[in-house]
């Protein structure tokens, strides 16, 4: 992990110097308070689940993760809060011999808020990032996957639909003690997304038995009708002058596209579920230009608020999260669709949003995890409503701070830069340049932007298929 500031060294000297080696103090102590948060992870335990051999069933998995702290040392205090929450539902229904309608609820939440001041300054950021999918396929297991190069029959997909909305919001202020506002940074991001993909043949997801098999893969052709919006409004105060800029893009995939899965396996050993159920790992891998969770959720990358490729709002932000790794866990037995009834998701901060002030330092290593485990299915709507209706959550887990050092040291290099702008106004009478990943505005003035959360409606179902659906 690491953090820089672009541009030269500048000599200034008196009061000067003194402010932008203040606000380097500031920048350096929001980093390093993090440190003692690295040691150190655990999750919640909710309840059992509940699916059963019915021909309908619901079950459901989910679990938090969270760190606060206040770290005081004679440069300064820094204080934070994160939190990581991702809950997922499914309901089943045995519709022919072999073959299940499948609906899952799926959300995904993070929030991050951090907080320095010392003497002379104080500077205080959030980041909130909210994802929530429902999604429906028909499932079955007359499909097939190649273990070693020999066809296997496994459980697969026929086609899918999936409706999806997500949110971000983002805001940066750093003032001097004495009350005057040196900068404010606001974005609001708010995404929709409908989508029907016919997948022929069907896409092998799993073998039913994994019994000896450690690796597979398998590929479908995809016939899609996906589109999404993005709405998104950027604003910037700094020393007197202000700037802003918004934008609502639409975009679709529509392309006929070869897609290719890949999986591997291993038995968990022991088994680290609250309900003592011994499971088989599998990490699911997809190409093309989507992302798979939970099994059955396919989403597009470029809506996906938590895939690291390019997003439209990008330059306007200061750090955001990707999804890195996704390990889903199926009970031991022949895989249907109910033997997914666990997941661990991990979290790093995300390459794709940089503003040219810090970057982390590679995706290989995870920065924070949350273990989904077993749980009612009561449980999961009543946490899921909270997530997309605003309810107060309660984390109990303890997050890595390594994700909080990722995703905080990009900005705590901007107080480096505020140090910079407020040397370069005070002594050239020069207004403020915006800081680099900033983009559009005409220096217009106006209020920072409201909140672009998700509506507190949930959203419209997309059609089952089968009932009018794709296939």
């Amino acid at each position: 992990m690491r953090t820089h500031v672009r541009g030269k060294e500048l000599n200034v000297t008196n009061r000067q110097d003194t402010s932008r080696l203040v606000a380097t103090g500031v920048a350096l102590l929001m980093v390093s308070a993090l440190v003692p948060v690295l040691a150190g992870l655990a999750s919640a335990a909710p309840g059992p689940a509940t699916a059963n051999g019915s021909a309908t069933a619901a079950w459901a998995y989910g679990g938090d993760n969270s760190t606060h702290g206040t770290y005081t040392s004679p440069n300064g205090t820094v204080s934070w809060n994160a939190s990581i929450e991702v809950v997922v539902l499914f309901n089943a229904t045995n519709t022919t011999p072999g073959t299940t309608e499948l609906s899952a609820e799926r959300a995904v939440s993070l929030s991050i808020s951090a907080s320095a001041s010392n003497s002379l300054y104080s500077a205080s950021y959030s980041l909130s990032e909210l994802e929530i999918d429902h999604a429906y396929a028909n499932v079955t297991n007359d499909s097939t996957v190649y273990v070693s190069g020999s066809p296997v029959a496994a459980l697969g997909i026929d086609n899918l639909s999936t409706s999806a909305r997500e949110s971000l919001a983002e805001s940066l202020v750093i003032s001097e003690a004495a009350g005057t506002l040196l900068e404010s940074r606001y974005l609001n991001v708010s995404a929709a997304a409908q989508e029907q993909v016919l997948l022929s043949p069907a896409l092998g997801l799993v073998p039913i038995n994994l019994t000896g098999v450690t690796s597979w893969n398998s590929s479908a052709d995809a016939t899609p009708t996906a589109s999404w919006n993005v709405n998104w409004s950027w604003y910037q105060y700094a020393l007197g002058t202000s700037a802003n800029a918004s934008g609502n893009p639409s975009f679709s995939w529509t392309a006929n596209t070869v897609v290719n899965l890949t999986g591997t396996a291993r038995t968990v050993v022991p088994p680290p579920f609250t309900d003592h159920k011994p499971r088989v790992s599998i990490v699911l891998a997809i190409s093309g230009p989507v992302r798979l969770y939970d099994g059955f959720i396919l989403l597009p990358a470029g809506f996906d608020i938590f895939s690291n490729v390019a997003h439209v709002y990008d330059r306007d932000s200061f750090a955001a999260a990707q999804l890195q790794s996704e390990v889903l866990y199926v009970t031991e037995g022949p895989v249907t669709a109910r033997s997914f009834s666990a997941a661990n998701t991990n979290f790093e901060e995300s390459a794709s949003a940089s503003t040219g002030i810090g970057t982390s330092g590679g995706g290989s290593d995870p920065s924070g995890g949350v273990m989904a485990q077993p749980e009612s299915p009561s449980t999961a709507q009543s946490q899921i409503g909270c997530l997309e209706n605003g309810c107060a959550a309660s984390p109990t887990g303890w997050l890595s701070g390594l994700v909080v050092v990722g995703l905080v040291g990009a900005v705590a290099a901007v107080v480096v830069s505020v140090g910079v702008i407020e040397w370069r106004a005070r002594s050239r009478g020069k207004s403020p340049p915006k800081l680099a990943g900033s983009v559009g505005g005409n220096g217009s003035s106006g209020a920072p932007p409201g909140a672009l959360g998700l509506p507190a409606s949930a959203p419209p179902a997309p059609t089952p298929p089968g009932r009018g659906g794709p296939g």
